[in-house]
Order: structure tokens, then C-alpha cells, then sequence
């Protein structure tokens, strides 16, 4: 929804520019890279989040925070939110002084159908150690083909709601060392 103007976001809020971040991995995976170079997609480093917002205002980051271990529990009709241990986007935003805005897209689960993956099976144990040795990992899915609506890796047609909420307003940057900041975390 963020990645391209086919959703008006420019025209519902002027002045904000998005820059979309991956992980780094990704820019190693040849032709990939150089696709989501083109898409103008950064990646999601520290560094590149706090170069990124340091350009002042309007600069925003998009940040999918539950990642790959998310990724593992997205299923048809089934949310999921991994939140409880990702607090680094917290810390980036308090020591830019940057607003949060919280954003949910409800529809993406329904996009592709998932092979079953309970914690304790095979399948989840191999994706758990592709985890912990490349920092991602893929959920094993299918959707429709280009031809035919059964089988492909084509997603399938399904609304995508997006809410956006209100910004959680943060009036200055902190010092995340400090006592005051590690509070504010």
C-alpha cells in the first residue's frame, strides 16, 4: 500500500515522503537487489533508519516490525502480532524525535494460502534454524497461477484494508542511555 501511489497515500498525506526498508539480506539475492533498488527500497538498518529521518521533516520509515518470526504465523483468517520483544523501532524514534504512527493492513493473510507449520513439527523447526542462520525466513505458500486460480506464487485477489492510526507524538529526541530515555522505551 505504501510502495506505490496506487493507493492515493500522497493525496491523503502531502507532504510525507515513505521510504519502505527490508531487511539487508535482500540486497544480496542477485536481480533482487536490483529490483527493490528500483522501488526505492532502503534497507533496515539502524544507521539507515537514523540517516533517513535526520533529513528533517516529511521523512518517514515503513518498518514491517514482527518480521520473519511473524511471517511464520500468518495465516488465512488468522492474526497473529509479534510484538512483546521488538522495541528497536521505539528506540530509533525516540532518539530522532520521530512520531509513531501504528498501521495495520487487514487482508494480507488472505493474499496466499501457507502450508501448516504448528511449533513442534518439522516444517517449523526447519524454518526456525533458517531463522537463527540467515535472519530470515520463508513461510512455505501458494497462490494462484497467471493462467489458472489454483496453483502459482501469484497472490490471490483479495481486499487489502489498511487502518492508520493516530500518531504517537513524540515532542523531542532523547538520549536513549540516559535513565529518561530507557523509560521512555
Amino acid at each position: 500500500n505504501f510502495a506505490t501511489y496506487a493507493t492515493r497515500f500522497d493525496t491523503f498525506y502531502p507532504g510525507v515522503n515513505v521510504h519502505v526498508l527490508t531487511l539487508a539480506g535482500n540486497f544480496k539475492v542477485p536481480f533482487q537487489r536490483e529490483f527493490i533498488l528500483w522501488m526505492g527500497i532502503c534497507d533496515a538498518s539502524r544507521e539507515t533508519c537514523h540517516n533517513i529521518l535526520r533529513k528533517g521533516s516529511g521523512e518517514s520509515i515503513l518498518l514491517a516490525v514482527g518480521g520473519a518470526e511473524e511471517s511464520l504465523d500468518a495465516f488465512p483468517g488468522k492474526y497473529k502480532l509479534t510484538l512483546n520483544k521488538r522495541k528497536g523501532f521505539v528506540r530509533v524514534a525516540l532518539k530522532a524525535g520521530a512520531s509513531l504512527v501504528p498501521v495495520m493492513s487487514f487482508g494480507e493473510n488472505e493474499l496466499w494460502k501457507a502450508l501448516p507449520n504448528p511449533d513442534g513439527s518439522r516444517v517449523r523447526q526447519f524454518q526456525e534454524r533458517m531463522k537463527r542462520l540467515l535472519k530470515f525466513t520463508a513461510p512455505i505458500i501458494h497462490g494462484r497461477g497467471i493462467f489458472n486460480y489454483h496453483f502459482g506464487l501469484m497472490p490471490f485477489r483479495r481486499p487489502i484494508h489498511t487502518v492508520v492510526g493516530e500518531p504517537i507524538l513524540i515532542d523531542t529526541a532523547y538520549d536513549i542511555e540516559t535513565e529518561e530515555g530507557k523509560r521512555k522505551v
